[in-house]
């Protein structure tokens, strides 16, 4: 099984060994609805189709992420911890030589050099 949503390339390689292959049909691909490429690798037919179409399959997904998607709730949950902590300090906390804040009490509270 694969995860809904996650864009998924199933590949046929070594066909240059035998072209015949490229006369069959593969129902793994066809049940899935999933795009299929016969590639060869050492003569690199289709490699970088396959790439091009893998990375324009990443850049759909990221901007369109599936709703139901538990990797995309906690890419959402790490980039807003990324963007709190490039937030200025907090309210009540004042910088001292870029190293140490001083808290709401007065303790010292160590900086990302500290």
């Amino acid at each position: 099984e694969y995860r809904k949503g996650i864009p998924c390339i199933v590949v046929a390689n070594k066909i240059d060994l035998d072209m015949k292959v490229t006369k069959k049909s593969f129902n793994f691909a066809a049940k899935r609805n999933l795009p299929f490429y016969f590639v060869s690798a050492s003569e690199g037919t289709n490699v970088v189709k396959v790439f091009n179409e893998a990375i324009s399959l990443g850049h759909q997904y990221q901007k369109n992420p599936d709703s139901d998607d538990f990797l995309a709730e906690i890419m959402d949950l790490l980039h807003e911890d990324d963007e709190e902590a490039l937030s200025p300090l907090s309210p009540g906390l004042e910088a001292s030589s870029g190293t140490e804040a001083k808290g709401p009490r007065g303790q010292g509270v160590k900086g990302p050099r500290g």
